[in-house]
C-alpha cells in the first residue's frame, strides 16, 4: 500500500497515557528528577484499568463516579444565593452509568454487548481512558521552581494538599504533568497568565480561586 492510500492512524491508549504525566508515588520517591525551572503543573485523577472482566469494568466506572471531586461554585446576588455542583461524571450516590439510568435501553444494550466478548470490553476500557483524558484536571498550579513547589504539596504544606486529603482519590491514581516556562524573560514571567488561562478553560475542582 502506497503512503498516499495509507489510512490515517487511530488514537491509541498509549498516546492518551502520555497526557496523564508521571505517577504521584513515583514523583514523591524521585522528586529530585523534577526540574527546578518555572512552569505550570497539572494534577489528574486517572485510575488504572486493572481487569477486563465485566464486573471489574463496571466497578471501575462506579469508582470514578465516587472518587472524582466535584466542582462547587456559589453564586450570590442581593436576593438569591445558589450553589452549583458540577462533575464530569454522575455523583457519588448516583446509580446512573455514563449519565443514564441502568435500565435505560441504551445502557441495557451496552451491558449486554459487554458481556458477550472480551473485544467489546477492551473497547470500553479504551473509552474509559478517553473519558479520563477529556475530564478536567483536579488541580492546576504555577511555580517559580517546579521541584520546590511540588515537594511542598507532597509534604502537605499547602492549602491544596489539604483539599486533596479530604477527597476519596487514592494517591496511586494521581498523575502529574508539567509545562516548562522556557520563553519568559528573567524580569517578566508569563507563568501566572498561563496558569489563569488553563484554570478558567478547564475548571479544576480543587482550585479555590483562579489566577
Amino acid at each position: 500500500m502506497s503512503r498516499f492510500n495509507k489510512e490515517y492512524s487511530a488514537l491509541k491508549v498509549e498516546q492518551l497515557r502520555l497526557l496523564r504525566g508521571h505517577n504521584y508515588i513515583a514523583l514523591t520517591r524521585g522528586f529530585k528528577k523534577i526540574p527546578t525551572c518555572s512552569g505550570i503543573y497539572i494534577w489528574r485523577y486517572w485510575p488504572t484499568v486493572r481487569g477486563l472482566e465485566f464486573d471489574s469494568l463496571i466497578n471501575l466506572f462506579k469508582r470514578i463516579q465516587c472518587e472524582f471531586p466535584q466542582h462547587v461554585e456559589k453564586l450570590k446576588s442581593t436576593r438569591i444565593q445558589a450553589t452549583i455542583v458540577r462533575t464530569p461524571f454522575a455523583g457519588e450516590d448516583d446509580e446512573r452509568i455514563f449519565g443514564k439510568i441502568r435500565d435505560h435501553n441504551k445502557i441495557l444494550t451496552l451491558l449486554n454487548t459487554l458481556e458477550k466478548s472480551k473485544e467489546n470490553r477492551i473497547a470500553l476500557a479504551t473509552l474509559i481512558e478517553c473519558l479520563l483524558g477529556q475530564a478536567p484536571p483536579v488541580y492546576i498550579g504555577k511555580a517559580n521552581n517546579l521541584q520546590k513547589r511540588l515537594l511542598q504539596h507532597f509534604e502537605g504544606k499547602t492549602d491544596f494538599s489539604g483539599r486533596l486529603a479530604k477527597t476519596s482519590i487514592p494517591l496511586e491514581d494521581i498523575y502529574i504533568s508539567y509545562i516548562k516556562d522556557e520563553i519568559s524573560l528573567s524580569d517578566e514571567s508569563i507563568t501566572t497568565t498561563m496558569e489563569e488561562i488553563l484554570q478558567k478553560i478547564t475548571n479544576p475542582p480543587l482550585v479555590s480561586r483562579y489566577g
